[in-house]
Order: C-alpha cells, then structure tokens, then sequence
C-alpha cells in the first residue's frame, strides 16, 4: 500500500515520469526504429529488443515503417510519418494501421509483464496518409493486476481515432474452454487472393459485367502488401454469386517478424481491420447492389492468447449477423493453425447505397413516360396555346416516334443507374407472358391489315378502333409491339439474371397490370374503357386485403429464438397503436375501392350526375370522365399517403412495404395515363365528339397526380428494408 501510495505521488510530481523518460530515450538511437518495450524496461533490454528487430532483417516491407517508426515527442506523445493508404490513389489511411500504431504506442507505457487482452476503438473520421498522425495516451488506470491507457489519434488538432486498451497480467488459468475451429482446406490447398483475382480476369468463360469487373481490378491494385491472404472459397472472394455473410481466409504478415510478442499482437491488430465490412457485404454484391460508402464505425478486439506468430499462417473467420439502418455488425475470429482460438473481433460498419438506383430507375422511366404523355398532350391540343391546328396532323407514327425513343432513352438511362435486382418475382413471369402476349397480338393485327395474314382483329372486329385498321395505326401497332416485345425479353432475362432492372420491373409490373385490364375488358365485358375499373378493382381489393392479413397485429409476433435469420419478423418494431390504425386503415382502404369503382363506373353519384346536367351531353360525358379520373387519383393515392404518415408518425420511421406497391401503382398510373393520351387525341371523325381547347389542361392535374406516387419513393428511399434472405438456398 505505501509502495502505491508513493507511486502515485510520483506519478503526480512529475518525477517518475521524467526517469522513465530518460531510461527510454537511452535506448533509442538516432535514426532507428523504436522498440516495442516499455518505457519502464531498462535501456539495455531495449537497445537489445531494438538491435533484433532492425539489425537482423528479420521485419521487412512497410510493417517497418508502419509499427516501429514512431517518433517520440513527449511521454505519452508519439508522431507517425510513415502511413499506408487504404486504397491505391486514395489519401484515406487504413483503419488498421491506426489501431495498430495506437496499440504501439499505449504499449510503451506498460512494462513488460502487462499483456494486451482489449481494445475498444471508434472511428471518428478519415485520416489523411499525407499528413502525420500523433497519438496522445492518458495513462487512466496502474493496477497490479490490469492498466487501461486512452489513445487518440490526432491529425490537424482533430480526433479521428479513439481507443481504450487495457493490458493483464498473465494469471493462473481458472476455468478453460474454447469452441473447436472450423474445419476448412488448408493454406497449402489454396491459391493466393492476387492469383485468383487475376485467373478470374483473365478467364473469358467468366462473364463480369462493367462494374464487376472495375470491383475486382481496384481489388487488385488495392492489395495489400504488407500481408498476404489466401481465400478459403474464391467464388466468395470474387462475389461471383450470392453467398451466406461469413467468410473464411488464411491471413499472415510478409516477411519474418521477431521474437517481440507485442510486435505480433500489433500486426494482429493491423490485419484484423482487413476483410470485416465485406463479409457483410457477400449476400448483396453479386446481387447488383452497389455500395457509395463504406466506412469502419468502431473495432474491438479480445486477445486470448499473447504468444503466437503473425508471420505464419492463419485462418481469419468473419461473419455478419445482421445489417440494417445503413450499418452492418460482423464478428471474426483469429485461429491458428493448431486450432488455437488466438483472438476474436467486433466491428459495425456504415455501408451506403447511392442515392437510390433502385429509385432512380425508376424515376428514369416514369419521367420519360410522363414526358412523353405530356408532349403528345402538347401536340394534341395546340388550342391552347392559340394556335390553329388540324388535329388529325398528329400523325401516329409522331406519337411511335415520340414512345420509341423515351422507351430506349428510358431503358438506357436505367441501365447506367444499374438498380437492384428482383429476382424470382412473379412479376417477371407475368410482365414476360402477357407482354410477350400483346406484342404477338398487336403484330399479327399489323400485318392482318398489310393483308398477309388473317390475324387478331378478325375475332373480335367490333372491338378494334377503326383508326387502326389505316396503314398508319397498323404502323403504330409494328412499333408498339416491338416495344412491348422488347420489354418482355427484358423481363425474361431477369428471371435468369440476378442483375436486372428491379425499378423498370415494377413499374413495368403496374403498366402490365393496366394493359391486362384493359384487354379484358375489351374481350370479356365489351364496353367502353371505363368498365375497366371493374376488373382493376379485383386486383386491386387482393392487394388491400393482403395489406390488411399481413399487417394485422397477430402478424406482428417476437421473433421465434430458433431462427436463423434476424431480420425476420420485422413487424416487431411497429407499436400496437400503430399496427390497430394500420388494419383500420387497411380497411379503408378496401372501401376506397369500392367507392373508386362506382365512380369510375360512371355511377349516379351525385357529383356525377351533377355534372352530367350541367354541360351538354357530348362534352358532359368527356369532362365528367376527368372528374371522375381525378376522384379516382384522390381515392387511390389518399390512403398511401395516410398509411405512410401514420407509419412514420407512431414507428419513427417510413413503412418499407409502401415503396414496392407505390412503384407498382405509378406504373399503373403512368400507364394508364399513357393509353388515355393515345385513344383521346385519335382521329376526331371517328368519334364525332368536338375537341375542348383546355383538355390538355385536365391531362397536365392528371399527370400532377401521377407523379404523387413517385413522391412517396423519394420520402422511403433512405430506409429501404431489404427481404430476408434465405442462406441455405443462396449458398
């Protein structure tokens, strides 16, 4: 206890500091590499120490310049020159190195006997390997039997590292027990990472795509060269298919290091940053998603064993247990080859997307939609403007010019974005099989007309507009086939190709929805377009029921502790009040489309019929139709709009069920709006109904309307909730 106590008023003078200063600055020579004993060593175990490691040339590469080659600038201040960049032609410093060079210095104030058993670090920010890093320890606690020191990494007055270390002194084992190690192929059976990558390169049977490929060679020149890596599975390391979040890796320092344990727990701890925040990224890359950022949030790392060797093999084991909010946890484990569990990891990760490829497909298309739609709007109603015009100048294959090049213009553009995939959807099969359906359709009508075969039309005559059986709608129907068959090969290829288009697939979705409607309405009720709504309200009535079954609070259950996967159950997180405002509006939902099919039946409501004795029949009929499309959009787009605040309003967070049935819906939208353009601006003899200057006014409110929905994809496009992923079936 005096000896303690005189200790500490040591300490607190100044005086013991000042010795332990001057042993160690005994021990270091002019130009030569620190050693890794402590201040408190003598000057000839360090200068001993110091000769080993640079006069036998046993450390090579840069872990010289990196681990040992701290300049002293006070006692518990330490300066580093020598930085390695995480990435090649990046300033950014590995994180690695830094929880390295902190454990160097925190580990020259401990005397030999103490041994690093925690780590506990955050990543502030960047580090910059143009700039020297100086690390400031706070000696925080001296204890017999444990000593904590608090190192932080400075670089232009600004903290981007933290740490806290605590060291032990090694005891008598109490209890003992240790899981067994994973049983993988050895180092020996396995080709090194640089030689994988570059076979994969070089291999022509293996198809990588534009940013696949760009991946693997930024890899290749970002290797490390301070370490080598020997990937236990190279499909994996390659990304080449999805796989379980866990990854196995032999790992070890270049060169020979000494025989200075601390040495080898400091390269440890450098290595140990090397492959965390990809392994939770291997369920999602080969799946086409595409990362903006990815950033170590904190390191902790668990020595259980001092005595061990860097330089040779060993088996590093990462796994992901989670990821969600833009953040990912991983957990690894450091194995030597005897089977000797050496120490174990913890990191969380922040990985972002960019701003949003899978929104901005979609945004891509819808706009070209609406932009086309608008233009044809445009065209078709120059009144407007004062302009006099014969409407039969818009001549169709304008309005195919006009489809065909916001399609490609379209398909281009979301192409670039390369959003997400959805792979396995029924929504594939169904856009494929009745896009493929119409396309076939509207071909064998074309050439029907051209006079080469009987075709579609002559079934059902009656229901074919008689402007399309000129050579200028055959023409528009040439054009839009191939579109429509184009669209549908698109989306058969995503049923093989986990790289598709998950944005132009729902919408396409919605739109094929649309067009299957009208078609049956066509074939099945014989009427006006309108009854449309009859068959659209079936689908739409499943939907909201399946809103309302699935979203009820007995769905709403713990998640179960045998499961596998984490990330089920999601409802837990919405709050009972939330989820019983959820079912009743749910509910009300179902009761929005019952009133949107009256309305959009042409019901006796009594705006309808308001409307209907106030304007002459002909024109009555056309404005009465806009209202009622309009209540229709009020209808529809009132109960996603309160579902989605009430959502955010009692969870704190947007519903990531809403984004999917909004883009489904948009398309519904864009579609519909579409085909309304194309059927009102046709021909004006074959209806007989006069023009109304301001109708493209009631078609701009519409597309007003149709672009609500794609507001609801910007409001949730930050909290998108990826599904579950089965790993049995994806490994």
């Amino acid at each position: 206890m005096l000896l303690r106590s005189l200790r500490h008023l040591l300490n607190r003078s100044g005086v013991l500091r000042s010795y332990e200063e001057l042993l160690s600055l005994s021990a270091v020579r002019e130009g030569a590499v620190m050693s890794m004993s402590s201040d408190a060593a003598s000057s000839s175990g360090d200068a001993k120490d110091d000769d080993e490691l640079r006069g036998s040339g046993e450390l090579k590469s840069e872990l010289v310049d990196t681990f040992l080659n701290l300049e002293r600038l006070d006692t518990n201040l330490y300066r580093a020159h020598h930085l390695i960049p995480g990435r090649k032609n990046h300033p950014a410093v590995y994180g690695g190195q830094v929880i390295g060079q902190a454990l160097v210095a925190a580990a020259k104030t401990i005397t030999p006997a103490y041994n690093v058993h925690s780590l506990h670090s955050y990543f502030l920010k960047a580090g910059n390997v143009n700039k020297p890093i100086l690390y400031s320890i706070d000696r925080v606690r001296d204890g017999r039997s444990f000593c904590t020191r608090c190192v932080k990494a400075i670089q232009d007055g600004e903290a981007l590292y933290t740490s806290e270390i605590s060291f032990h002194k090694e005891e008598p084992h109490s209890i003992e027990h240790q899981s067994p190690m994973p049983k993988v192929a050895q180092p020996g059976d396995l080709r090194d990472g640089k030689e994988v990558i570059r076979d994969c390169l070089a291999d022509p049977k293996v198809k990588l795509d534009k940013f696949h490929r760009a991946f693997l060679e930024r890899r290749l020149d970002d290797f490390p060269s301070t370490f080598d890596i020997k990937p236990v599975c190279p499909d994996s390391y390659l990304l080449l298919k999805p796989s379980e979040p866990r990854f196995f890796t032999w790992v070890k320092a270049v060169g020979h290091i000494g025989s200075d344990d601390r040495l080898h727990q400091c390269v440890a701890a450098y290595i140990s940053d090397s492959s965390m925040v990809g392994t939770a990224l291997l369920p999602h890359l080969a799946r086409g998603f595409i990362p903006s950022m990815l950033f170590s949030l904190d390191h902790s790392i668990w020595f259980h064993h001092h005595k061990f060797r860097i330089d040779d093999w060993m088996l590093y084991e990462t796994e992901s247990p989670i990821a969600r909010g833009s953040r990912s946890l991983i957990h690894g484990r450091l194995w030597s080859r005897d089977g000797t569990l050496i120490l174990s990891t913890t990191q969380e990760g922040l990985i972002r997307a960019k701003f949003s490829s899978f929104d901005c497909s979609l945004l891509v298309m819808a706009a070209f939609r609406l932009l086309y739609a608008l233009t044809v709007s445009l065209l078709a109603a120059p009144a407007l403007y004062g302009i006099e015009m014969n409407r039969n100048l818009l001549d169709p294959l304008k309005a195919l010019a006009i489809r065909l090049v916001t399609m490609v213009a379209t398909v281009v553009l979301a192409a670039a974005v390369k959003p997400k995939a959805l792979h396995g959807s029924s929504f594939w099969y169904f856009a494929f099989f009745w896009g493929a359906f119409s396309a076939v359709g509207k071909l064998t009508m074309a050439l029907e007309i051209f006079g080469h075969i009987r075709g579609v039309a002559s079934y059902w005559p009656s229901k074919v507009e008689p402007y399309l059986l000129t050579s200028h709608g055959a023409a528009f129907l040439v054009g839009d086939g191939i579109v429509q068959l184009v669209t549908s090969l698109a989306a058969l290829s995503a049923m093989f190709n986990e790289r598709s288009f998950r944005g132009i697939g729902l919408l396409w979705a919605g739109s094929v929805l649309n067009g299957f409607c009208v078609f049956l309405s066509f074939v099945v009720i014989d009427g006006y377009p309108f009854n449309v709504a009859i068959l659209h309200n079936v689908l739409y009535v499943i939907a909201a029921a399946s809103f309302l079954w699935f979203h009820l609070p007995h769905h709403a259950s713990p998640p179960s502790p045998k499961a596998r996967n984490p990330s089920q159950n999601q409802n837990n997180n919405y709050s009972l009040v939330s989820r019983i405002f959820f079912s009743i509006l749910n509910v009300a939902m179902v009761g929005f489309v019952g009133v949107r099919a009256l309305a959009a039946a042409n019901a006796e409501l009594p705006v309808v019929h308001a409307l209907k004795t106030k304007f002459e029949p002909a024109v009555g009929e056309l404005v009465t139709s806009h209202v009622v499309q309009l209540l229709i959009y009020v209808f529809y787009l009132a109960p996603f709009a309160v579902l989605a605040w009430l959502h955010l309003f009692f969870s704190g967070k947007p519903a990531g069920w809403l984004s999917d049935w909004a883009r489904v819906f948009a398309g519904v939208v864009v579609n519909g709006q579409a085909v309304f353009l194309l059927a009102q601006y046709r021909p004006i003899a074959n209806d007989g109904l006069p023009p109304l200057p301001d109708s493209s006014l009631f078609y701009s409110v519409h597309l007003a309307f149709a672009l609500v929905p794609l507001l609801f994809l910007l409001v949730d496009s930050h909290s998108q909730k990826p599904k579950p992923i089965d790993y049995k079936k994806t490994a």
